[in-house]
C-alpha cells in the first residue's frame, strides 16, 4: 500500500485511493462539494484543491490518486487563497436565503462560507435569479441556490439509470432541468435532496416543518420491505412527531440510498386511522376498556377454552411486519400459557413489483421480517395459516391471537368465520379486517415507537431504536404479551422489561440467533448464514 504524508501525518492506504479519501482516514477534512463517494468523480467545484510537493499547480484532492512518498499540504496560504476565490465565485449569485432555506443549519455552503470564505464580496451587479419550480411530486427546485456541482445529474445517470436531469445554457445562465420539462420518475427521487450540498433541491414533504436544532435523530431500520435499509428517524422533540426518514450509510445493505416508499410511507402508517385505545367486546359490541379489564377477559376466556379443549384449540398468527421480539413473545406465550403448537405466518399480500435500478434494487416483498418471524418460532405448524379458515369453521380452533400487520388474505372472502371463535385477541396498529371480529383489541406501537430487531432478506439481524412515545394506550406487541403472561402467572416474565431482555431470551432458544447480543447488532447488523453460522460485522 502506498504511504504518504498529509499535513505532516503519515498514512498508508490501498492503491487507487484518492487524496481526499486518504485524508478522511486520519480525520483531516478537505472541503468539497461535487465529490460523493458513491458517484463518479468530476472535480468541477474546485473546492478540494491541495498542494502536492513537486507539482507546481494545486491539484483536486478528489481526483488525484495517492502515490508512495507523496507529500500533501491542505493548509498553506496558496490553498487558502484558492478556497477563498472559489467561495467568492460560488456566492456571487447565491441569495441570502439562510433564514428561510430548509437547508439552513445543515448546509455545506453555509458552513464553508464561515470556514473558508472571505466574509465579503466584491460583486456589485444585480444577482441572477430564477423562478422556483417543481421537479416532480417529491422535489422543489430553487435554482438561485444551486452551485452546479452536478451531483444530482450524476445520480440520475449512474444510480437511477436514467439521465433525466441536466444543465441547460451556459455560464451564470445555466439552469438545472428535465428534458421537455417532464416530471422526474422512479422511486429514488428523495435521494436527490440528500445529496444536494445546498438548498437547491428540497423535499416538499419536509419543507418549512422544522430546523435542525429542533430535531433529534434516532437510528432505525426501514420497515417497508425485506431489504431492511439502515435509516435515521428525525423527530421533532417538542411535538413527538416524526418529520422525515433519511438513509443511514450501510455498505452491506443499502449503501447511501433508500427508496421513496420507505422515505414517505411513514405518514400513512403513523398519521392514518391509528388504534389508540383498548377495546373489549361487551353485549356484542367493541367498547373502550382499561388494561385490567382486557387482561381479565383474555384470562377468563382462555382458561375456559384450555380446560375444555386443551392447547390444540389455540392458534398464534404471527406477522412478517412485527419485530423478532414481537413474534418470539407470541410463540413463547402461546407455548407457556396453553401448550399451543399451532402457528401460521401470512405473507400472501406482501408481494409487489420489484424495482431494479443500476445502483439500487427494491425487492418485491414489502414485509420487513418474514425470515425473522420464522426464526423466532412462527413456522407453519398444525393446520398452518392455509388451513386456519377450515379449522375455525370445524370448531377445531377456538382461540386466535393475531399480531398487527396481518392481511388475512385467505380469509378475506369468508371473514364471518371468525365469528365462530370464542376468543380473538388482535394486536393492531391500524384497523384491519380482523378488528371488527376481535374479542379484545390491543393497540400496538409502531416500529418508531419501540426498540427491537428485524431480520432482512440477507439474514442480517439489525436493531432499531425507539424514537418517539406511542400515542394513547399503545404498547409494543411483545410488551402486551409479557404483561398478559404475568397475569397468567408465567415464570420468567417479570424479568422481561426491555426489548433487549426479550432478545437475550430469544438468543438462548432460537438456534439461528444463538450467540447474538444487542452488542453485535450495530449499524451494519449481524449476519447469520443459511448454515446458521453467525458472522459479527
Amino acid at each position: 500500500m502506498p504511504t504518504l504524508t498529509i499535513d505532516g501525518k503519515e498514512v498508508s492506504v490501498p492503491k487507487g485511493t484518492s487524496v481526499l479519501e486518504a485524508a478522511k482516514t486520519i480525520k483531516i477534512h478537505i472541503p468539497h462539494y461535487c465529490y460523493h463517494p458513491a458517484l463518479s468523480v468530476v472535480g468541477n467545484c474546485r473546492m478540494c484543491l491541495v498542494k502536492i510537493e513537486g507539482i507546481p499547480k494545486l491539484q483536486t484532492a478528489c481526483s488525484t490518486p495517492v502515490a508512495d512518498n507523496m507529500k500533501v499540504i491542505t493548509t498553506s496560504d496558496e490553498v487558502h487563497k484558492a478556497q477563498h476565490g472559489v467561495m467568492e465565485f460560488l456566492l456571487i449569485n447565491h441569495p441570502l436565503d439562510c433564514p428561510v432555506c430548509d437547508q439552513g443549519g445543515e448546509c455545506d455552503l453555509q458552513d464553508y462560507s464561515y470556514g473558508y470564505g472571505q466574509g465579503k464580496s466584491r460583486y456589485e451587479f444585480p444577482k441572477q435569479t430564477f423562478a422556483e419550480r417543481n421537479l416532480g411530486p417529491a422535489i422543489k427546485l430553487n435554482m438561485n441556490r444551486c452551485i452546479r456541482c452536478t451531483r444530482c445529474v450524476r445520480f440520475c445517470a449512474e444510480v437511477r439509470g436514467k439521465a433525466e436531469l441536466d444543465f441547460f445554457y451556459r455560464g451564470q445562465h445555466s439552469e438545472l432541468g428535465t428534458f421537455d420539462n417532464e416530471d422526474l420518475s422512479g422511486s429514488l427521487q428523495g435521494n436527490l435532496v440528500d445529496i444536494c450540498p445546498v438548498g437547491a433541491l428540497t423535499s416538499k414533504d419536509y419543507r418549512f416543518k422544522a430546523r435542525p436544532w429542533e430535531i433529534k435523530s434516532y437510528q432505525s431500520i426501514c420497515p417497508f420491505c425485506e431489504k431492511g435499509c439502515s435509516t435515521s428517524l428525525h423527530v421533532k422533540w417538542r411535538t413527538n412527531e416524526l418529520l422525515r426518514t433519511v438513509p443511514r450509510y450501510n455498505p452491506h445493505v443499502n449503501g447511501y440510498w433508500m427508496c421513496d416508499h420507505g422515505r414517505f410511507e411513514f405518514h400513512r402508517l403513523l398519521e392514518g386511522d391509528r388504534c389508540r385505545g383498548i377495546s373489549v367486546r361487551s353485549d356484542g359490541d367493541l367498547k373502550a376498556a382499561t388494561r385490567e379489564e382486557a387482561y381479565a377477559q383474555v384470562y377468563e376466556a382462555a382458561r375456559r377454552t384450555k380446560q375444555r379443549d386443551g392447547g390444540a384449540a389455540f392458534f398464534g398468527l404471527g406477522s412478517p411486519h412485527g419485530s423478532n421480539e414481537d413474534n418470539y413473545m407470541l410463540w413463547r406465550f402461546m407455548r407457556d400459557a396453553f401448550g399451543a403448537s399451532q402457528f401460521g405466518l401470512n405473507d400472501a399480500e406482501d408481494l409487489g413489483a420489484a424495482e431494479d435500478y443500476p445502483g439500487f434494487q427494491i425487492p418485491p416483498c414489502k414485509a420487513p421480517n418474514i425470515d425473522g418471524a420464522r426464526d423466532a418460532g412462527i413456522r407453519e405448524s398444525g393446520c398452518g395459516y392455509a388451513g386456519l379458515k377450515n379449522a375455525i369453521a370445524k370448531g377445531e380452533i377456538k382461540a386466535l391471537f393475531a399480531l398487527a400487520g396481518n392481511r388475512v388474505s385467505d380469509l378475506k372472502s369468508e371473514l364471518h368465520v371468525l365469528g365462530k371463535l370464542e376468543l380473538l385477541v388482535v394486536f393492531e396498529l391500524q384497523p384491519s379486517p380482523l378488528s371488527p371480529y376481535a374479542t379484545v383489541l390491543l393497540p400496538a406501537a409502531a416500529w418508531s415507537e419501540s426498540d427491537g430487531t428485524f431480520t432482512n432478506m440477507q439474514g442480517r439481524v439489525q436493531r432499531f431504536e425507539k424514537a418517539m412515545e406511542p400515542p394513547g394506550a399503545c404498547l409494543p406487541q411483545w410488551q402486551w404479551l409479557v404483561e398478559i403472561g404475568r397475569r397468567f402467572g408465567l415464570q420468567g416474565y417479570e424479568a422481561l422489561k426491555h426489548a433487549e431482555d426479550v432478545f437475550r431470551q430469544m438468543s438462548f432458544e432460537v438456534e439461528a440467533l444463538s450467540g447474538l447480543t444487542y452488542g453485535t447488532l450495530g449499524d451494519r447488523g449481524a449476519l447469520r448464514t443459511p448454515e446458521r453460522e453467525v458472522v459479527t460485522l
